[in-house]
C-alpha cells in the first residue's frame, strides 16, 4: 500500500493485542495502531482516530466484538471488521459474519490474520470504488434528468416498437400523465389518438435508421382533432455499438401560439391588401429599394392612369415633370426618406396622358426587424382642385387687400375732403343766422336748424366710419393682455353712464390673452355700453364670463336688459343698421360692427342669444 495502514485493536488482554502486531508486522504491514481495552475507549477513539481496518475481540465483556462493530459501522459505513477471538464455533462464526464482519480468525491462528487482513482490505478498496462509481452515476443520471426536464421542448425515448420508455418533465406535462403511467404506452396514445401520425418522424428514424424532422398540425393529420395545436417533431435513431437500431430520441416543439400569430399576420396583411386595393381618392403602392414600382392599387390607376400590369415593374421617375428628373428630384427623395424614415412635399406630377396634377405626396421608407431597408411605400393624393381653391383664395386675399386699401384711401378722403364741404355748410348757416337773423321768420331758422343738424349729423356718420375702417389697419400688435384689466379700463370710461343708470356690472376671473389691448378695452366698452343703454326699466345688471374650451376662450356680456328678436340677431352687428328710432335710443348702429371687426382681427367670432324682454347675452371668442 502506498501509506500505512492504521489499525484500530479492540481486544482487553494488552498480549493478545502484542502478539496480533507481532503478526502484522512479520507479514510485512506497514501500519499504525491504535489500541482500546474496553467499550469507553473504543467509543472514545471511534470519534477522534480514523482506521482503515479493526480487529476486534469477540468476548470482551459487556461490550463485545460485534456491539462494537455495529458502533463503527455508524461513524465508517464500509470499514472492514475482523472478528478475532480465541475460540468460536461454526454457529457463531456464522452469526458474525451474518451481522457484517468480514471475516474472522482464532486466536491460536493469527498466522492467517496477514492474508485475512490483505483480502479485507482489496476488499473494502474495491467497494470503495464501486460506491465511487454509483454516486457518479447517480450524479450523472440526476444532472441529465435535471438538464432535460428543464428544456421546454418535449423529449421522449421511444423503443423500436414505439413504446415510450421516458420521458422529461414537458412531455409529462403536455400529455397530463406521471412517467409510470406514460411507460408501456404508445406514443399516439399517450396523446390521446387512436392511431399514429401521418409521415410520423420517429418511425422515419428507426425505420432508416437516419434524423428525420416534419410539422404535424391538424390540417395534415386528419384524424386529429382542432385543439391539438401545430408541432415541429425531430427524431434521431438510438444506435448499440454494432450499429443497429434500438429507439429513437423524440425532440417536439409547440409552435401553435407562432402559427396562430403568423395566421393573424397573414390575415391582418390580407386585410390591409383589400383595403389598399380598394381605395380610391389615394395612390398607394410599394417601391423597391430601386425605386421601381412593386404594386399598385385602384386610387394609382384612377389617379394616374396607368394599370397595375402597365406600371409594375417600371422606375417611379415616369411620374415626374422632364424638368424634377433633370434635378433627380426622384433620387433624392429615395434618398431623404431613407436617411430620415419619411419624405413629404406638393408638387407637380405626370399622368399616363402626359396631363399634370399636383399632388401631396408621402414616401416612407419600410425596413425589416434588423433595421435593413426593404423599399418604400408612397402614398399620393390629388390636390389638384384643392390648389386651385387656394389659388383662388389666393386671389381673393388679394382683392380683399386691394378692397382695404381703397376703403382706408376713402376713409382718408372722408376724413379730409368730405368734412370740408361740411365745416362750410355749417360756417355758412351760422354766417346766414348772424346776418340775417332778424329778418328770418321762425320757418326759416328751424330750416337753417335742420341744415346744421345735418351736417354735423354727417360729420359724425364720417367720424364712425372711419374708426371702422382702421379696426384692422390701426391696430396695435398683439401682446399678452390681462382681460381683467381691459375690463376695468371700459368700465372706468363709462363711470358717467355707470353712475347715472346705477349699473350693477360684476365678472368671474379673467384670464391672460394675445391681444390688442386698446381694441380689447374698446370691445368691452361697447358692449357695456350697449347693455347699459338698452336696459328697459330696471337697473342694469351685467355680468362678465368666462369659459376655456378646447383650443380659445369663450367670453359672455350678460344683461337684463329689453333684449332681441331672434330675426334681427345678424342684422345688429351690420354697420348703421338700428332697430330703434334715435329718439328713443340714441346712436349711430357703429358700436356692434365695430365689435364684430375686432374679434374677426382677433381669431374669433361673435354672436347673440336673447329673448325680447329678457335680456340678452353676448358672445365672442379669442384663440388660446
Amino acid at each position: 500500500m502506498d501509506k500505512p495502514v492504521n489499525i484500530l485493536i479492540f481486544e482487553d488482554n494488552p498480549s493478545d493485542a502484542e502478539l496480533m502486531k507481532r503478526k502484522m508486522k512479520k507479514a510485512g504491514f506497514d501500519f499504525t495502531a491504535k489500541t482500546a481495552q474496553d467499550k469507553n475507549a473504543f467509543l472514545g477513539l471511534i470519534e477522534t482516530y480514523v482506521p482503515d481496518i479493526i480487529l476486534a475481540d469477540y468476548s470482551v465483556p459487556g461490550f463485545d466484538g460485534l456491539a462494537a462493530m455495529e458502533e463503527a459501522r455508524k461513524r465508517f459505513e464500509d470499514i472492514p471488521v475482523i472478528i478475532v477471538s480465541g475460540a468460536i464455533g461454526e454457529e457463531f462464526a456464522i452469526e458474525c459474519l451474518k451481522a457484517g464482519a468480514t471475516d474472522y480468525v482464532l486466536k491460536d491462528k493469527l498466522a492467517r490474520l496477514g492474508p485475512v487482513i490483505e483480502r479485507a482490505l482489496k476488499e473494502a478498496e474495491q467497494l470503495k470504488e464501486k460506491r465511487q462509481a454509483e454516486q457518479a452515476l447517480r450524479k450523472s443520471e440526476r444532472e441529465k434528468s435535471l438538464l432535460l426536464d428543464s428544456i421546454i421542448e418535449i423529449i421522449a425515448y421511444h423503443d423500436t416498437n414505439h413504446i415510450l420508455q421516458w420521458a422529461n418533465n414537458a412531455y409529462l406535462k403536455a400529455t397530463g400523465l406521471s412517467l409510470s403511467e406514460l411507460k408501456g404506452k404508445r406514443c399516439y396514445h399517450a396523446w390521446g389518438l387512436d392511431k399514429p401520425c401521418v409521415n410520423c418522424p420517429v418511425t422515419a428514424a428507426i425505420e432508416t435508421g437516419k434524423a428525420a424532422s416534419a410539422e404535424l398540425t391538424p390540417q395534415n393529420q386528419p384524424h386529429w382533432p382542432p385543439d391539438q395545436g401545430s408541432w415541429i417533431v425531430r427524431a434521431a435513431p438510438v444506435k448499440d455499438d454494432d450499429g443497429n437500431t434500438i429507439g429513437a430520441i423524440e425532440i417536439a416543439h409547440d409552435i401553435t401560439e407562432e402559427r396562430r400569430a403568423q395566421e393573424a399576420i397573414r390575415q391582418s396583411e390580407e386585410r390591409l391588401r383589400l383595403l389598399v386595393e380598394a381605395v380610391k381618392d389615394y395612390a398607394i403602392y410599394m417601391l423597391d429599394t430601386e425605386g421601381r414600382v412593386l404594386s399598385w392599387n385602384e386610387g394609382a390607376q384612377k389617379i394616374k392612369q396607368w394599370r397595375a400590369d402597365e406600371i409594375i415593374g417600371r422606375d417611379f421617375s415616369v411620374f415626374y415633370t422632364d424638368e424634377d428628373k433633370t434635378s433627380d428630384k426622384p433620387g433624392k427623395a429615395l434618398e431623404i426618406a431613407a436617411k430620415e424614415g419619411r419624405f413629404e412635399e406638393q408638387g407637380p406630377r405626370l399622368r399616363k396622358d402626359g396631363s399634370v396634377f399636383w399632388a401631396d405626396v408621402t414616401i416612407t421608407a419600410v425596413r425589416d426587424d434588423a433595421g435593413k431597408l426593404k423599399g418604400f411605400a408612397k402614398v399620393v393624393r390629388d390636390i389638384t382642385e384643392r390648389k386651385q381653391a387656394e389659388e383662388h383664395l389666393d386671389e381673393i386675399r388679394k382683392e380683399l387687400e386691394r378692397s382695404n386699401g381703397e376703403l382706408e384711401q376713402f376713409a382718408y378722403v372722408a376724413s379730409h375732403d368730405l368734412r370740408e364741404p361740411l365745416r362750410g355748410i355749417n360756417g355758412f348757416m351760422e354766417l346766414l343766422r348772424q346776418r340775417s337773423g332778424s329778418k328770418l321768420d321762425e320757418k326759416d331758422m328751424e330750416y337753417i336748424k335742420y341744415a346744421t343738424d345735418s351736417a354735423i349729423r354727417m360729420d359724425e356718420l364720417i367720424t364712425c366710419l372711419l374708426r371702422y375702417s382702421r379696426v384692422k389697419t390701426h391696430g396695435m400688435p398683439f401682446s399678452s393682455i390681462p382681460v381683467q384689466l381691459a375690463l376695468g379700463e371700459a368700465v372706468k370710461n363709462l363711470k358717467i353712464n355707470i353712475a347715472e343708470t346705477e349699473a350693477l356690472i360684476t365678472s368671474d376671473e379673467l384670464p391672460t390673452v394675445k391681444a390688442d389691448g386698446m381694441q380689447l378695452t374698446q370691445l368691452f366698452q361697447n358692449l357695456i355700453a350697449n347693455a347699459i343703454k338698452f336696459h328697459g326699466d330696471q337697473k342694469p345688471e351685467i355680468h362678465i364670463g368666462c369659459q376655456k374650451l378646447d383650443s380659445f376662450w369663450q367670453f359672455s356680456v350678460r344683461d337684463n336688459g329689453i333684449g332681441i328678436e331672434p330675426q334681427f340677431k345678424d342684422r345688429i352687428f351690420v354697420i348703421f343698421q338700428r332697430l330703434h328710432t334715435r329718439d328713443k335710443y340714441p346712436g349711430y348702429g357703429i358700436g356692434l360692427s365695430i365689435c364684430k371687426r375686432i374679434v374677426e382681427r382677433h381669431g374669433g367670432r361673435i354672436w347673440v342669444e336673447s329673448q325680447s324682454g329678457k335680456g340678452s347675452t353676448f358672445y365672442f371668442t379669442t384663440p388660446i
